[in-house]
């Protein structure tokens, strides 16, 4: 435990956007709920598969999503910060990125607007980390 208290409804947007957002109403229901915990690096906070038991809201640094790979091996597949769920990568990489991506004829990249052209060839151009996450 920590001695940092938890903030005050008009303090929150410097310490986590996604609490900071709610209406005061809300916040006010929540924040009975709330305790304030640190992380040790590394400490994992939960397991693919496993029941949820908390939620997070980092106030401070970031937590990493990993998945581990047929060898074993783990890659980061996101960020969470105080912003709530980042891409894990800055503008300049994402558009290094899509260009390849372009370049190879697998989408079609303009101002922030992505169109998958071939399917099947960008999955398989894809880690396998994209098929331990996919949703749909």
């Amino acid at each position: 435990m920590t001695n940092w208290q938890i903030p005050s409804a008009n303090q929150l947007p410097s310490i986590n956007h996604l609490l900071g957002a709610l209406p005061p109403a809300d916040y006010a229901r929540v924040v009975r709920s709330l305790d304030v915990i640190s992380l040790e690096l590394k400490q994992t906070v939960h397991k693919a598969g496993e029941p949820v038991e908390h939620v997070y809201f980092p106030g401070g640094g970031f937590v990493s999503m990993l998945t581990v790979l047929e060898d074993g091996s783990m890659v980061e597949i996101s960020t969470i910060g105080r912003e709530g769920v980042m891409l894990g990568a800055s503008r300049p990489m994402v558009t290094v990125v899509a260009g390849t991506l372009q370049n190879a004829g697998l989408i079609t990249y303009h101002r922030g607007h992505l169109t998958i052209v071939d399917r099947e060839k960008l999955e398989a151009a894809s880690c396998e980390c994209y098929g331990s996450q996919r949703i749909c």
